[in-house]
């Protein structure tokens, strides 16, 4: 998806394992919306890592020499407000069903043509992304879910 788009939202990047990847796929820019805290519903591990090290630092070391990757050190919701439209947006931020569902209310309208995301293995993340996008929702490999929204505008058209 990342090569045939010319601008990608990752929200949740973490050490920069997907936003590598992203970021070496999109010939345009990639956003990396985190705040580097860790999120509430993380194992300990991952609370305690962002608490005595420095993970945008990390994150900075895997993903800085990529050109296109923009970070953007902000909350989701408060980086919504502010961003701009996109191709893609991936989403890979809170894992609760309330977080899940607020992420997909706050970036839907910024997902130009795929609104997607990580972790649909989780019941949290299922539940939130079916109870928000319904049946139009797809699956892929490695837990992600997708949801094409020119393809869902047209099944609204003809309807």
């Amino acid at each position: 998806i990342a090569q045939a788009a010319q601008s990608v939202i990752e929200v949740g990047c973490w050490k920069g394992r997907s936003t590598f990847a992203l970021g070496a796929a999109c010939h345009g820019t990639v956003t990396a919306v985190d705040h580097w805290q860790g999120g509430k519903d993380e194992p300990e591990h991952i609370r305690q890592a962002a608490q005595t090290g420095d993970i945008y630092a990390d994150f900075m070391r895997n993903v800085g020499h990529l050109k296109n990757v923009i970070p953007m050190r902000s909350a989701s919701i408060e980086a919504a407000a502010q961003a701009l439209a996109a191709d893609v947006v991936f989403l890979d931020g809170g894992h609760s069903y309330e977080e899940t569902r607020a992420d997909i209310q706050a970036w839907r309208g910024k997902a130009r043509n795929v609104l997607c995301g990580h972790d649909f293995d989780w019941d949290t993340v299922r539940r939130a992304v079916t109870d928000e996008l319904g049946v139009g929702v797809e699956t892929g490999p490695g837990s992600i879910w997708f949801y094409l929204i020119n393809k869902q505008e047209e099944k609204s058209i003809a309807a």
